[in-house]
Formats: C-alpha cells, structure tokens, sequence
C-alpha cells in the first residue's frame, strides 16, 4: 500500500508543475531560438510560476534579461537564484560576477566572492580580479586592459563584456568599447 501511494505521488508530481515548468521552458526556448525575446521571456515566466526553484528557467531568464542593459538588477535576481541551485555553474559565477561589477555593488562582491570564485579556472579568476581593479581604480585601466588581453578572454567574453566595455572606456578606448557593446546588445 505505502509503495503503490508514493507511486501515485510521484505521477502527480511528474505531471503537474514538475512537467509544466519543464515544458513551458521548453517553449521559451524554442521562441529564443527564434530570436522573440518576449515571448521567451513571457514563458519562462509562466514556467516560473509553476515551479519557482527551477533551475533553467532561473539561468535562461536571467540570460535573456542580462542581454538588455536596462534589466540587469532584475536578471542578477534570477541569475543569482539559479547559482543557489548550482554553484559549480561557471557561465553563472561569471555573469553574476560581472553584473556586480557594472552595478559597482563592491560590497555584494565582497560578501559573494569567495562562492563566485571557487570553481573557476586561474585564468578566470585572473581576468575578473583585473576587471574589479580596473573598476576600483581608473588610473589602472590601460594596464588591467593590457593584462586582460595577454591572457585572452574569448570564450568567456560575452559573459564579461559589459565590464570590460566599462573598464575600455576607462582606458580611453572608445571604439572597442563601443564595438563590444554592439556585438552583445
């Protein structure tokens, strides 16, 4: 009797919200695979509502929401409850990473860090320290640039790019600036 009952509950579960979240999701996809960001967004809402802890409506909102320079109190939100859910999420640590950098909310960063960190390579690490001293000293930008661009930031440079636009204009850089921008938004 007490195996049939847990049977039971777990069919509800599986197709009730769990599978609700799940497919809504799914859709938000398909309509961010198809570049209609307010559809997706609408979607991962909706996917929300039925299971707020899910973990790649939480990421993929946060994502779409932190292409819009306008959104990224809000996207840090869903970005930072997704990190919960999975702190060894790199992309995650990153974008949060740099969202607390462009909103210079040292003291978050500071109160964060350490759980940010842990996970991502030396290089990584390195790139984001030379972003946080570009942003707390602008006398240092061109070297933290310089250094920045030695090391390489290709693979993670979508996830940095609103920073490191911030630290280019610092160093005087303007037209790279403006190009990064561009690329990403």
């Amino acid at each position: 009797m007490y195996l049939r009952r847990s049977f039971i509950f777990l069919l509800i579960c599986l197709t009730s919200n769990c599978s609700k979240a799940k497919e809504f999701t799914e859709i938000a996809l398909e309509y961010e695979l198809k570049f209609q960001k307010v559809e997706a967004s609408y979607y991962y809402s909706k996917a929300l509502e039925e299971d707020e802890d899910y973990f790649l409506a939480n990421k993929n909102l946060g994502i779409l929401l932190s292409k819009s320079s306008e959104s990224g109190d809000v996207s840090l939100k869903y970005l930072e409850k997704a990190f919960l859910k999975n702190d060894k999420d790199n992309e995650l640590a990153i974008l949060i990473y740099d969202l607390i950098l462009v909103n210079q909310d040292f003291g978050k960063l500071k109160s964060i860090k350490n759980s940010l960190m842990k996970n991502l390579t030396q290089f990584q690490v390195e790139i984001l320290t030379n972003l946080e001293t570009c942003m707390l000293n602008s006398d240092e930008a061109k070297k933290m640039i310089s250094k920045i661009e030695s090391i390489g930031y290709s693979e993670i440079e979508f996830s940095i790019h609103r920073s490191l636009a911030y630290c280019l204009g610092l160093a005087g850089e303007k037209e790279k600036k403006s190009t990064l921008l561009e690329k990403y938004e």
